[in-house]
This record gives structure tokens, sequence and C-alpha cells, in this order.
């Protein structure tokens, strides 16, 4: 079960890091994570999946959850709640946080794409092959993280 994280700012404010979905996909855990703050696991799947890796510095809750989800095939509730407060300036934003996943990246997600994920990938790959289409698609990205920044301010 897991509900909402809301970044708590140094001017009082806060505002909440990102949308929150229903339903999950491995493509959403790919990029990525359930707030551990706001997420309650049963004991009973640490005794079945295992305990996070502390090998990992900074990434051992996300790699315990795409586990959980993907390999375990763990069942999951998002509650539409504010469960934990956060700062947002923590060691997940980090550039570390990043090499991090991307090494872990490799290990859990090769199994993971299917036909349609490739058929996108190449379609990606011809969309940016091409100036005009690059350029759209560039615009698209913009227009989108502004979106998810408005919605990050309102909620």
């Amino acid at each position: 079960m897991y509900g909402y994280t809301v970044e708590g700012h140094a001017n009082g404010k806060c505002s909440m890091p990102c949308t929150m979905k229903r339903t999950i996909a491995w493509y959403d855990l790919y990029s990525e994570t359930l707030d551990h703050q706001a997420a309650f696991i049963k004991k009973k799947l640490f005794s079945n999946i295992g305990l996070y890796d502390e090998t990992c510095r900074i990434v051992s809750d996300w790699k315990w959850f795409v586990m959980a989800l993907l390999n375990y095939g763990a069942s999951y509730e998002f509650v539409p709640y504010k469960i934990a407060a956060i700062q947002p300036d923590g060691i997940s934003c980090s550039m570390d946080c990043s090499l991090e996943r991307q090494q872990q990246r490799k290990y859990l997600f090769p199994d993971y794409i299917t036909n349609e994920d490739a058929v996108n990938l190449i379609s990606l790959s011809i969309v940016q092959s091409n100036r005009l289409t690059c350029l759209l698609f560039k615009l698209i990205k913009v227009l989108s993280m502004q979106i998810r920044l408005v919605r990050m301010h309102f909620f």
C-alpha cells in the first residue's frame, strides 16, 4: 500500500513531487519508484523476497520494489492520501542515485522489454533521426515537463 508524499520546502510550502498511478507498469518503475516513506510493506513480503539490498548505497528501496512487483508479483494498492513529507534535496535527487539506478537497471529489466517496446524504441530512433520530427519531439518533451511542473505546483 502506498500514498502520496509531499515535498516540504524551506518557505513552508509543500508540493507533490509526482502524480501517482493506480496501475503500475514495468516502465513506470524503470524511471520512477514508489516513495518508501509513503509505503507500507507487509512483513511477509520481506520473508518471501528478502530485505533491501544493502550493497546498493542509495537505490535499495527502488530495487526491492522492482523485484517485488515484477519478479514476485506482489500486490499493491494506491491510497489517495498524503502519507509523508520529504525534503526535495535528498540523496535520491543526486547524480550518484542516477548512476546507481542505471547500473541496477541492467540486471532488473532485461526481460521486460516487449515487442511493442522495441517498436516504440525503433520509432523513437526514427523520429530522432529527422530534424523536423526531432524538433517536434523535443517540444513535446518540454511541454510534458511543463505540465508535470504545473501539476506538482497545484497538487
